[in-house]
């Protein structure tokens, strides 16, 4: 089948951009040579074409690796955007968290005095609990010591007492015995006058007959004496 003149254009330009890539400038002998066929016209117009449309840009056919690079610089760049914008977020953040800090540092010298002022307060108040309970604690002292004087005093007065009546006793005990002794004597002097008088009678008795004898009284007997209901006469406790 015989080629066509499209057929050849198009391998005269492949040529010519192999050898072109290669390093070699494609001439018309050196494409005829390699096409094998084809008129040196029709090769030499189609090289005139082929390095006039290598001279004109192309605006609409770029390079892959421009437009790969162009990608990766389009994603980088909106990756640096993006980092951009949150460190912008963060600086807006940061920044607020300055001015609030700032704010907050100005306040400072109000709430260390107030803060002060309250301590103070507390330390007074401390201070005149502490004061109170001193108060309190010697008042207490003092009524104890008031107390403890009193019952040492109640108690030296209730031993005086014990021994004012212990001698009291003892000196009545000894009036008591003295009594109990005289009350016995008196009776016993009763009993011999008594003795006394009865030999008397008997005697008169003997001497008249009319003379009416009393019946003997027994003083031999001894009775217990209730010393309560008899008081001797002439005699002293």
């Amino acid at each position: 089948m015989a080629a066509t003149p499209s057929d050849t254009r198009k391998r005269v330009r492949e040529i010519a951009d192999q050898l072109l890539a290669a390093g070699t400038a494609p001439t018309s002998t050196l494409v005829r040579k390699l096409l094998g066929k084809g008129s040196f016209e029709t090769i030499v117009g189609e090289l005139k074409l082929w390095e006039a449309d290598r001279q004109r840009p192309l605006p609409n056919k770029r390079d892959p690796t421009a437009e790969a690079l162009d990608r990766v610089g389009a994603q980088q760049a909106a990756e640096l955007i993006a980092q951009a914008a949150d460190a912008s977020k963060s600086l807006t953040a940061a920044v607020a968290s300055v001015r609030l800090a700032a704010s907050e540092i100005a306040s400072f010298p109000a709430l260390v005095a107030t803060l002060t002022e309250q301590v103070r307060a507390l330390t007074q108040v401390v201070e005149d609990d502490r004061k109170a309970m001193r108060d309190e604690l010697a008042k207490a002292n003092a009524r104890y010591e008031g107390v403890q004087k009193y019952a040492m005093t109640a108690i030296e007065a209730a031993r005086a007492e014990s021994r004012m009546l212990q001698e009291q006793l003892a000196q009545t005990g000894d009036k008591t015995g003295a009594r109990e002794s005289a009350y016995r004597q008196q009776a016993e002097d009763l009993r011999v006058l008594v003795h006394q008088l009865q030999g008397r009678l008997a005697e008169q008795g003997k001497r008249s007959d009319d003379v009416v004898v009393p019946p003997r009284l027994d003083f031999d007997q001894k009775r217990p004496v209730r010393l309560s209901s008899y008081e001797p006469t002439g005699r002293t406790t």
